[in-house]
C-alpha cells in the first residue's frame, strides 16, 4: 500500500513538472511572438536606470525605429563618438556597420540634441521612433511620429548616417488617370522610353512606342492631330520641348530637328544631317527668352538657334565632353548643362555668361530641376542615392535632401517642380514617386505603381502630376488636392 502510495505521488510530481515546464514554453513563445514594442521601450528605461547607477556603459545616444512588429532599426552613439548601426529582434539580430564621427560632427550631434523639441501626442506603436540619450548630464526619452518627424530628428540621422524611413500615405486614393470617356478608362499616350513628357500651359507632347510624337489637349485629354508632328520619325530616338504657350513644339531625333507651329500645323523650319550616330543624336532642347530662342544640345556643344526660324544666332558652349542633359529655367534667363556626367553649368541667356559652375556636383547626375523662380537648381545622382541635392544659385551652397523610403536606394532620374512652388516630385528608376512639401522638404505622398523612366513625371501648369505607366499609358494625379487625403490615411 505505501509503495503504491509512494508511486502514485511520483507520477503527479512528474505530471506537475512536465506541465509547468509545457506552460513555460507556451509563456516564452507567447512572448517571443508578442509584437516588441513595448519590450524595446523597456530596454530605454532599463538604459535610464543604468545611467542614475552610474554606469559608464550607456550610450550618448539611441535611435530606434521598427521595421515591423518583429525587428527594430537601430543607431547607437557611444560617448567616444562611434556611431554603430543594427537590426535586431528579441533573439537574434544583425549589425550594419558602423563609422566614427569627427569633432564637428560630435559637436553638431550635441548641439542637435540639445535643441530637440518635445514630443507631442504619443502616435501608434508601429510608428514610433524612439530617441533616448545623454544632455545635460541627465537621460532622457522622446517618442516621435515617424509620418510627422521634426528636423532637429532628421538632422540626428544625418549626422549619424543612420538609416531612417519616413511613414509616408499612398496617394492611391486620390489618383485619377486620365483619358476617361464615359465609364472606360483607356491607356493613351504611349510613350517611349528615352522620350521625355514636355508640357505648356495647355498641351502635352511625348513620344511613344511607334517612335514619333503624340500631342495631347491638358483639358479634355484628346489627342492633337497634326501631321508635321505625328508624321516626324524618330529613328528610335525623341524629345520634344512645347512653348510655354503651347504653340510651338521643337522636336529633335537622331537624324536631326524640326520646328512646328502648332497653331497652323505647319513646319517652321527642318534641320538634318547624315549621320545616323546615336552620339550625334539632338537629345536636349530648351526655350529660352520668352521663346524665341531654342538651346540646342548637340554632342560636344550647345548652340542657340532662333525659335521660329531654326537659324543659328550663337554658339554657347564649344570643346565639352558629351552634353547629358539641359534645361532652362521659366522664365528662360538661365540655362543648365550637364557635361561629362558630372559638370553642372549655369549659363545667364541674356549676357551669355557663365554665371556657376561646379565641376564635380556628382560622380553621375541624373537629373536635373529649375525652382520655378530660377533661385534654385535641383539634381540627383551618385553618390546621393537616398534623395536629391538643392542647389542655392545665389549663395552657390547646397543641401541635402532624403527621401528616407524602405525603395528610396536608388538614384532618381525624374525631378519634377509645380509651377506655384508649393510641391516637388522625384522617381527612382522603374520605382514609386515620392511628393514632397517643397517648403518643409517633408515627404507627403507616395505614388505607387508610375514606373520612373527619366524624364517621364512633369507638373501641368495648373498642379497635377503627370506621369508613364509601365504599360505605356500617361496617369494623372491632383496633388493640391492630395494632402488632406494623405494626412487622413495617417489617422
Amino acid at each position: 500500500m505505501v509503495l503504491i502510495v509512494f508511486f502514485v505521488a511520483h507520477l503527479w510530481l512528474f505530471a506537475q513538472t512536465i506541465d509547468s515546464k509545457t506552460k513555460g514554453e507556451d509563456s516564452f513563445l507567447e512572448r517571443l511572438n508578442a509584437p516588441i514594442y513595448d519590450f524595446i521601450l523597456q530596454k530605454h528605461h532599463e538604459m535610464a536606470d543604468k545611467f542614475k547607477s552610474g554606469d559608464t556603459n550607456t550610450p550618448l545616444l539611441l535611435l530606434e525605429w521598427f521595421i515591423n512588429d518583429r525587428y527594430v532599426q537601430s543607431c547607437r552613439v557611444s560617448k567616444s563618438g562611434w556611431a554603430c548601426w543594427s537590426d535586431y529582434g528579441q533573439l537574434d539580430g544583425s549589425g550594419r556597420g558602423g563609422v566614427k564621427l569627427d569633432a564637428d560632427q560630435q559637436e553638431q550631434l550635441v548641439e542637435s540634441m540639445n535643441i530637440l523639441p518635445p514630443a507631442p501626442t504619443l502616435p501608434l506603436k508601429n510608428r514610433w521612433l524612439l530617441v533616448s540619450g545623454i544632455r545635460s548630464n541627465a537621460w532622457f526619452t522622446q517618442i516621435y511620429d515617424r509620418a510627422d518627424i521634426p528636423v532637429e530628428v532628421e538632422k540626428l540621422f544625418s549626422i549619424t548616417h543612420g538609416r531612417l524611413e519616413w511613414i509616408v500615405g499612398d496617394a492611391e486614393s486620390s489618383t485619377n488617370v486620365a483619358g476617361r470617356y464615359g465609364d472606360t478608362w483607356v491607356n493613351f499616350l504611349q510613350t517611349a522610353s528615352k522620350a521625355p513628357i514636355a508640357v505648356s500651359s495647355s498641351a502635352v507632347a511625348s513620344g511613344r512606342s511607334s517612335d514619333s510624337i503624340q500631342l495631347w489637349d491638358t483639358k479634355e485629354w484628346k489627342e492633337i492631330m497634326i501631321p508635321a508632328v505625328q508624321g516626324f520619325t524618330t529613328f528610335a530616338w525623341c524629345t520634344a520641348v512645347l512653348s510655354s504657350n503651347g504653340q510651338f513644339i521643337a522636336m529633335g531625333v537622331l537624324g536631326g530637328a524640326r520646328g512646328v507651329d502648332l497653331t497652323t500645323g505647319s513646319v517652321r523650319w527642318d534641320f538634318k544631317h547624315d549621320i545616323h550616330d546615336n552620339h550625334w543624336a539632338i537629345k536636349q532642347l530648351a526655350f529660352a527668352q520668352g521663346d524665341k530662342q531654342l538651346a540646342v544640345a548637340l554632342p560636344n556643344a550647345v548652340e542657340i538657334w532662333d525659335a521660329l526660324t531654326g537659324k543659328r544666332l550663337d554658339v554657347l558652349v564649344t570643346n565639352e565632353a558629351e552634353i547629358d542633359l539641359m534645361k532652362a529655367s521659366r522664365d528662360g534667363k538661365l540655362l543648365a548643362i550637364v557635361s561629362g556626367k558630372k559638370k553642372i553649368q549655369i549659363w545667364d541667356l541674356e549676357k551669355r555668361t557663365l554665371v556657376r559652375e561646379s565641376m564635380d556636383a556628382a560622380r553621375y547626375v541624373y537629373a536635373i530641376e529649375f525652382s520655378p523662380d530660377g533661385q534654385c537648381l535641383a539634381f540627383s545622382g551618385a553618390p546621393y542615392r537616398d534623395g536629391f541635392v538643392l542647389w542655392d544659385l545665389k549663395t552657390g551652397n547646397t543641401t541635402q535632401i532624403p527621401a528616407r523610403g524602405s525603395q528610396y536606394f536608388d538614384e532618381m532620374v525624374s525631378l519634377t517642380w509645380s509651377s506655384d512652388g508649393k510641391f516637388f516630385a522625384a522617381t527612382p528608376q522603374g520605382r514609386d514617386s515620392l511628393i514632397f512639401n517643397a517648403h518643409t522638404w517633408k515627404p507627403i505622398a507616395r505614388w505607387h505603381g508610375v514606373g520612373g523612366a527619366a524624364g517621364c513625371i512633369a507638373f501641368t501648369a495648373d498642379g497635377k502630376l503627370l506621369s508613364r505607366l509601365n504599360d505605356g499609358s500617361l496617369r494623372v494625379l491632383d496633388v493640391p488636392n492630395l494632402r488632406s487625403v494623405v494626412e487622413q490615411s495617417r489617422l
